[in-house]
């Protein structure tokens, strides 16, 4: 709620809104969403890194401007993400409590945001940086590609 620098009420309305609305089986703020939807995980992590990054130079602590130039941050690297902004006011809020970690790979370099407490998890997330494995869809491929395949094509490319 502080990261946020909203009143607590608007925080838990904003977090608590669709409790009962269910998708695939899980709530949409819950965190076996984030664990199982690698898509989520990605978005929120570019989230909170830009939101962390524009916290760094607001004032005073309460002012909301950089939750919202986080907001348009992520809008303009992904126009179409299709995510509400409870699911980010929701990824805040387990940053401040502990469940979500920023990390950042080793091999990639990239920021992602490490789950610390699992629950009933697919698979086995654990120190692993879903950067490198998460798959792009290209057009004309019948294969996706890797996290690390698209890091090598953009270094190979100049400029």
């Amino acid at each position: 709620m502080t990261l946020t620098g909203m009143p607590p009420h608007t925080v838990k309305i904003l977090t608590d809104r669709d409790v009962g609305a269910r998708k695939s089986g899980r709530q949409p703020g819950s965190i076996e969403r984030l664990q199982d939807d690698s898509h989520l995980r990605l978005h929120c992590s570019v989230f909170v890194h830009a939101y962390l990054k524009a916290r760094e130079v607001a004032e005073p602590f309460y002012d909301s401007r950089p939750f919202v130039r986080a907001l348009r941050t992520l809008e303009a690297r992904s126009p179409e993400h299709g995510i509400s902004a409870d699911l980010f006011f929701y990824a805040l809020q387990q940053y401040q409590e502990g469940v979500l970690a920023l990390e950042r790979c080793l091999s990639c370099g990239a920021h992602y945001l490490r789950i610390t407490q699992l629950k009933d998890a697919k698979r086995k997330l654990e120190g692993d940086c879903f950067i490198c494995t998460y798959r792009f869809r290209q057009p004309g491929r019948t294969a996706s590609l890797t996290g690390k395949e698209l890091i090598a094509l953009a270094l190979k490319q100049p400029g």
